[in-house]
């Protein structure tokens, strides 16, 4: 991983702070402003198709998340991603629970044929559900699959189709622009009891795709920034400290977190 760049990615974010227009689902939305604030870029939050449009082209990058999807919602992103499209503005897509119902596989399959995405965000579950392959176990919006070759090929297959970076989340993240493919091993497995620790990693790859226009690097740099305050976090959590314990000291590690913390 090239540490310097990181670093410089994300003093240029809390110089720059730019804004990071995110379509994101109801459950979550308040967990992906604060991590947004906190990296040091400006969170704006607008699903109304009235003005998603407005909001879209005065922002820096533009992040569809698809947690709790509604045909307004889903027209809502849509247009947003147009509007990006037409600005030059990066779109960074989480298929949330892709693979849980007819309705959110044909409606995402639809913005991809529409709107083209900087960066596609997912595990492996919904990373195979985008390429036609049917999930060994269906968990709804969780994965239970590990990243084997497999994954990582059907990762790179799906950035080829789309042309965009993919970025495959796991115990190691994948990441691929269907050419180059990097991964990083940070991350504590009680991230994966904290609701919504996915869709605040796309927040923050979002907001590194406003500012690194190499978009398997933003992606990259996402969820290792993620995953190393999570690290960060955990190392001071107490003996009967949990999940709860978890998010909030890893806000604060990531807050705090300096060019001495990123070891790779």
């Amino acid at each position: 991983m090239d540490t310097q760049r990181l670093c410089n990615d994300l003093k240029k974010i809390r110089q720059t702070k730019p804004v990071v227009h995110q379509i994101t689902n109801y459950v979550t939305m308040s967990a992906c402003a604060e991590i947004t604030t906190i990296i040091g870029a400006a969170p704006i939050m607008a699903a109304d198709i009235e003005e998603v449009a407005d909001i879209t082209k005065n922002a820096d990058s533009l992040l569809l998340n698809m947690g709790t999807p509604d045909n307004r919602r889903f027209k809502a992103a849509l247009l947003a991603g147009m509007e990006a499209n037409k600005k030059g503005i990066p779109v960074v897509l989480d298929p949330v629970g892709v693979a849980a119902s007819d309705f959110r596989i044909k409606n995402i399959k639809e913005l991809l044929k529409k709107i083209h995405v900087s960066i596609i965000k997912g595990n492996i579950t919904e990373i195979k559900a985008l390429m036609d392959i049917k999930p060994d176990i269906n968990k709804a919006v969780d994965s239970v699959e590990q990243i084997d070759n497999e994954s990582e090929k059907t990762a790179v297959l799906l950035s080829q189709k789309y042309n965009c970076a993919v970025v495959c989340t796991g115990k190691t993240d994948f990441v691929t622009d269907g050419k180059r493919s990097l991964v990083s091993n940070h991350g504590v497995d009680m991230l994966k009891n904290i609701s919504g620790s996915g869709c605040m990693t796309g927040s923050v790859i979002a907001a590194f795709a406003a500012i690194e226009k190499d978009y398997v690097y933003a992606a990259l740099f996402g969820v290792a920034t993620v995953g190393i305050s999570a690290e960060e976090g955990y190392k001071n959590l107490g003996s009967k400290d949990g999940p709860a314990m978890l998010k909030t000291s890893m806000f604060d590690a990531l807050y705090n977190i300096s060019n001495n913390k990123y070891e790779v």
